[in-house]
């Protein structure tokens, strides 16, 4: 997790244009909700129901499986906070917010898929800091 880094002349235009060119979509929330739905091949859709974090920007991306990243930014002008996760649910009703993990199974491959944008973005930042 990228945790209240000191900025100076990093923008969150900046950082909305490195999650725009990673194919990462901004999430426009509607009475504090936003719903995404993505498709694999040979299964039926599968439905997010991402809740609106007061005072962050949201992006998400399809990842592996049909898993949803999202990164969460809230940049004041001494720092930039970034909360990110895979969301998940679980019996398709307990709302799971799964960490990123640089070493995940197989089968939870898109954890290490977050992770790597995760590191990504963080180098982007410290790199961007004036």
């Amino acid at each position: 997790m990228i945790n209240k880094l000191r900025r100076s002349q990093l923008t969150i235009d900046r950082i909305t244009d490195w999650f725009v060119s990673n194919d990462f979509q901004r999430l426009e929330f509607e009475n504090g909700q936003f719903e995404i739905v993505t498709h694999v091949v040979a299964t039926r859709p599968i439905y997010y129901n991402i809740k609106e974090n007061s005072g962050y920007t949201s992006y998400a991306k399809q990842a592996y499986g049909g898993s949803i990243l999202v990164f969460e930014i809230n940049s004041t002008p001494d720092k930039i906070d970034c909360q990110c996760y895979a969301p998940m649910l679980l019996f398709g009703i307990i709302r799971l917010e799964l960490n990123f993990k640089e070493k995940a199974s197989w089968i939870t491959k898109y954890r290490r898929e977050g992770y790597k944008h995760m590191v990504n973005l963080k180098e982007f930042i410290t790199n961007n800091l004036g």
